[in-house]
């Protein structure tokens, strides 16, 4: 067997084996690869969805019978699709599912989770796990004849994957159902689901100065999302401005008030260099009150946390958006 991974770009991945196998029919009106993660060599596309954004529970466990949702779950947003493609009979479903495997951990991915039948599936997984399929108009017997392999008789292997990218990470779940004469499927199939993380945008409403000042009143601190930086810098952007300029609003209008300005990050990268970050823009902040707006600068004190407190959870990109932000806080 030889691997063949190409990687085109950041991150275009394309599996292959050697073969001398043609595609056996058309692809499907309407669908071609991702460019991510590209078919099997030989293969055909039969079916294809995609949705701009979508929030799937990808599963890092088995999945028990009558049972919701797998016993460890790792949540996915953003842009959405699944692929059905069927691979020529001269192929294991094994060897598909091998060079999916080595062809992703070369390209970055790393793989919390896999599984092969469902002993250490779990017969749920197999069921929900193609369950986009049910009824698919589309290549219908190929994809039953797919189902009934899988959730009838378990001949299917499963991987979760995930790849971390400044531009959005990228999470998967492949599953390689092989052939299975008792259920019509007379060679393996391929599912493969992929979500490409949007960071959900934030600072698209400017705090006011009043709303500021309650939130101190009300709460001691309040978050402000209008406070923008060049990626993995303390630089402000110019989309700042309206924000620091009620913040320095605020501060004029309540000449007694000291503030703590407090920098945060999400969990992305090493704790030591986070911190760091997420204390010089806080110090940009303080150095913007003061020198722009003439802000006093006893009145003011940058202090950064890095990911310590979060207001969302890490695991999604949303929640790593609302994670990522400025704080003023009263003292």
């Amino acid at each position: 067997m030889i691997y063949r991974t190409a990687i085109k770009f950041a991150f275009f991945l394309c599996l292959s084996v050697t073969s001398t196998s043609v595609f056996a029919a058309k692809d499907a009106v309407g669908c071609k690869d991702n460019p991510i993660v590209s078919r099997f060599q030989g293969a055909t596309l039969l079916a294809c969805q995609q949705k701009n954004y979508d929030e799937s529970a990808l599963p890092l466990g088995i999945w028990k019978d009558n049972q919701p949702t797998p016993s460890k779950v790792m949540t996915a947003s953003g842009k959405s699709a699944w692929y059905f493609y069927s691979i020529p009979q001269s192929v294991s479903g094994m060897e598909v599912f091998r060079n999916y495997e080595s062809a992703l951990t070369k390209a970055g991915f790393s793989i919390p989770f896999q599984c092969s039948g469902t002993q250490q599936c779990g017969w749920e997984l197999a069921n929900q796990g193609l369950q986009p399929l049910h009824g698919f108009a589309g290549h219908i017997g190929t994809s039953n004849y797919a189902i009934g392999a899988a959730g009838m008789d378990g001949v299917f292997h499963e991987l979760t994957a995930h790849l971390q990218r400044p531009q959005g990470n990228v999470d998967l779940m492949l599953m390689v159902i092989d052939r299975d004469s008792a259920q019509g499927l007379q060679a393996p199939a391929v599912y493969l689901k992929l979500i490409e993380g949007q960071p959900m945008k934030t600072g698209e409403v400017t705090v006011t100065a009043k709303a500021i000042s309650n939130g101190l009143a009300q709460n001691g601190h309040i978050a402000l999302y209008g406070i923008h930086f060049a990626t993995d810098s303390a630089a402000l952007e110019a989309s700042s401005d309206k924000e620091l300029g009620e913040m320095a609003k605020m501060l004029k209008q309540e000449p007694s008030a000291h503030v703590y300005i407090v920098g945060h990050t999400d969990d992305t990268g090493a704790l030591p260099h986070n911190l760091k970050l997420s204390r010089d823009r806080a110090d940009a902040v303080v150095k913007a009150l003061i020198t722009r707006y003439g802000i006093s600068s006893n009145r003011l004190v940058a202090e950064g946390v890095a990911s310590f407190a979060p207001v969302a959870s890490n695991a999604s990109d949303q929640g790593r958006a609302l994670n990522r932000r400025v704080e003023i806080v009263l003292q």
